[in-house]
């Protein structure tokens, strides 16, 4: 489980878990998936890895 988003089957389509792929170039392969929420699936693929990086950042910078 990699996701903090609460998971469950049916009802709202972003609570629902999905099979994620760290590599998609090796496919759906043991100890190259986990379990994560269609939310947390929708936000790591509209996002590149410096993308939230930099918004994770500046959301810490403006709390401390």
């Amino acid at each position: 489980l990699v996701s903090w988003i609460k998971m469950e089957f049916g009802g709202d389509k972003l609570l629902v878990p999905s099979l994620d792929r760290f590599i998609t170039s090796l496919g759906y392969i043991e100890g190259n998936v986990a379990w994560i929420s269609g939310k947390a699936n929708n936000i790591k693929s509209a996002a590149t890895f410096g993308e939230l990086s930099l918004l994770f950042q500046r959301m810490k910078s403006r709390i401390e």
